[in-house]
């Protein structure tokens, strides 16, 4: 008789929120609260985790992330949506293709849906995830709730399930 035990884990690395509205490079994130001091995020590597509550900009240049990364932009407050917002030709590039930005809202209130803001001028600002762009400011702003993946098309969130119902 054979036994076989098996385990599954599901391991992730640190979680970095947005302690105040700022540079994506600058001193505003904290890997334990979304208040207090914050600091420059370190080298991210494979599982970690940004939570963005806040308005987070990428300035005139490029971010690049290799690790496999989530990003939140998680609005949880009705006082302003929380935005990723890209000025004169800010770029993310997401170079590992399993990588995610999820845009959500705790508030129950669509009109502080969280954004993708890339009015800041630069037709140039852009998201790319694995080797696919998946936003460019020329598209317009992303405003809503879904998840962008490398299968995303031009910012497109998919649409959101309100009910099922079945009828025999």
């Amino acid at each position: 008789m054979l036994n076989f035990t098996f385990f599954s884990f599901k391991l992730h690395g640190a979680t970095y929120y947005s302690v105040s509205n700022g540079n994506w490079t600058g001193s505003i994130w904290n890997s334990s609260t979304t208040t207090g001091t914050g600091s420059p995020l370190p080298t991210l590597v494979d599982g970690d985790e940004i939570i963005i509550d806040d308005q987070v900009t990428i300035s005139s240049g490029t971010i690049n992330i290799s690790a496999n990364i989530k990003i939140f932009i998680r609005t949880t407050s009705t006082s302003n949506p929380a935005k990723l917002i890209f000025v004169t030709g800010g770029k993310l590039v997401l170079s590992n293709s399993s990588s995610t930005i999820k845009l959500e809202n705790t508030t129950g209130n669509a009109s502080f849906n969280p954004q993708i803001d890339g009015s800041g001028s630069g037709s140039s600002n852009q998201i790319t995830i694995g080797s696919n762009e998946v936003w460019r400011a020329s598209n317009g702003d992303i405003q809503g709730i879904g998840t962008l993946t490398t299968n995303s098309n031009n910012g497109v969130l998919p649409v959101e399930l309100l009910f099922f119902k079945i009828d025999e």
